[in-house]
């Protein structure tokens, strides 16, 4: 939640939490970089979300894929 509210507030947006099926989703995945990529993860979803909750229609385990294929193709 205090990477949700830190990009509400730079994104002028008022998203108050991730609805249960999105956030199973955050929580399957193991994280294996650090920090940064569950934050880089949280920024994409708050930028394109215009609900007051982040859902699991946008997509939050293909944007993880995406996010993890990047980063192992970048090393």
């Amino acid at each position: 939640m205090r990477i949700l509210n830190y990009y509400n507030a730079d994104y002028g947006k008022r998203i108050f939490g991730f609805e249960e099926t999105a956030m199973d989703e955050l929580k399957k995945y193991p994280w294996p970089g650090n920090i940064t990529q569950l934050s880089q993860i949280i920024s994409l979803l708050v930028m394109q979300t215009k609900d007051l909750y982040i859902s699991n229609q946008c997509n939050v385990t293909n944007r993880v894929k995406k996010k993890q294929w990047r980063m192992l193709q970048e090393n």
